[in-house]
């Protein structure tokens, strides 16, 4: 995830500088560290930073957008059975003014939750594609 990496996976005009996210899963940006740096945009040398980070089941970004508004941004991997899992994503945020939290909250929330829904429309996509290429190849390897 992030831009330099496989991208936003939302709108790559409004989130990726206009590069478009990877199209299916990327082996060597399947690794992160806590204190690694997901850029905003791709010239951008700040933008989320990894906070905590259990591999193959979720991963914390935080970020701050000045001193007024930090927002930490969580991404959850929940088994469902033996078969399924379900990704959960959850931000938050802190801001220190209210003309800040008001713009949030009418603005920036419903562009934030389009935005969300298409990240994560086209990373089951990938996964899913990515789970059929794996049970073909399985299937015809000898």
């Amino acid at each position: 995830m992030g831009c330099g990496r496989g991208g936003w996976y939302s709108y790559d005009g409004l989130d990726n500088g206009g590069v478009p996210s990877a199209d299916q899963i990327v082996p060597q940006f399947q690794r992160a560290e806590v204190g690694d740096i997901f850029p905003w945009t791709p010239e951008a040398e700040d933008g989320f930073v990894v906070r905590a980070i259990e591999p193959e089941r979720a991963i914390v970004l935080g970020g701050d957008a000045g001193s007024r508004y930090r927002v930490t941004w969580a991404f959850v991997i929940e088994p469902i059975d033996h078969e399924s899992t379900r990704l959960i994503t959850r931000a938050s945020g802190q801001y220190d003014r209210l003309a800040v939290g008001l713009m949030l909250g009418l603005i920036w929330r419903p562009i934030d939750f389009g935005m969300q829904r298409r990240q994560l429309l086209n990373v089951k996509q990938r996964v899913e594609a990515a789970v059929a290429n794996r049970i073909r190849t399985t299937r015809y390897s000898v």
